[in-house]
């Protein structure tokens, strides 16, 4: 077992310094990892994060993860600013505040996730939702096709 901190940096940044092309770019009120904590261990092949805790902008998140397949999550959101975010990932010309923002439903149905995240509250467009929970059930990579 050991222990995860990283100190405060920018996304991108933290991206970069892994290899990992950022599809957005970190301002200083958007995408600042200000504290993330864990407790990590390694069996049987299988990466496990415990005690997780994340402060990114204004949201705070914390629970568990699993690596494995799927990967397996319990997660707690405070807050997230939906808006915000999809302005951000669409880029400067791909964004229109007037279209209808959509749900990543397919995305995440594409993902191995198995699990939940559980959201304090969700704001966009001047709506807040809140007690929102995602459960997600995933068929591991190697199981038979449904018949």
């Amino acid at each position: 077992d050991s222990t995860l901190e990283v100190q405060p940096i920018a996304i991108d940044a933290l991206m970069r310094s892994a290899g990992i092309d950022s599809p957005f770019r970190s301002r200083p009120n958007l995408f600042q990892l200000k504290q993330l904590s864990a407790k990590l261990a390694y069996a049987d092949g299988i990466l496990s994060a415990e005690k997780i805790t994340l402060w990114m902008d204004d949201s705070r998140l914390s629970g568990s993860v699993r690596l494995e397949d799927p990967i397996h999550l319990a997660v707690d959101v405070d807050q997230i600013d939906f808006e915000r975010y999809a302005a951000a990932l669409e880029g400067g010309g791909g964004y229109d505040p007037d279209a209808p923002l959509i749900f990543p439903g397919k995305l995440l149905r594409s993902l191995p996730l198995d699990g939940r995240i559980r959201f304090g509250k969700i704001s966009a467009r001047g709506a807040n939702l809140v007690g929102v929970s995602l459960r997600m059930e995933s068929t591991p990579a190697d199981a038979p096709a449904p018949r």
